[in-house]
């Protein structure tokens, strides 16, 4: 039988993130779990949209990438210019 209940150590282990990180999610109400005693439980449903929201927030997307390379682009251009202004500035 699969285990379909987890502590929060255990979703700290298979997510990659901190046991706070995890109890902070519960608390504010972004990760559903039940209260045991003084533990949380969470079920495997949450522990798997859990991994896809983190899946998904680490992957940029290819718009992002593209805008991002062309800010370096813009400032790579910029440096450049004031360089070569130096340059011939110091040429005079």
């Amino acid at each position: 039988m699969e285990k379909i209940w987890f502590r929060v150590r255990e979703v700290s282990e298979e997510v990659g993130i901190g046991k706070r990180s995890i109890s902070k999610r519960i608390e504010d109400g972004k990760l559903k779990a039940r209260r045991e005693g003084n533990r949380y439980l969470i079920h495997r449903e949450e522990v798997d949209r859990l991994k896809q929201n983190l899946q998904k927030k680490e992957t940029p997307s290819m718009a992002f990438i593209a805008k991002e390379v062309e800010k370096l682009n813009q400032k790579m251009d910029r440096v450049l210019n004031l360089l070569e202004e130096m340059r011939t500035n110091s040429a005079e």
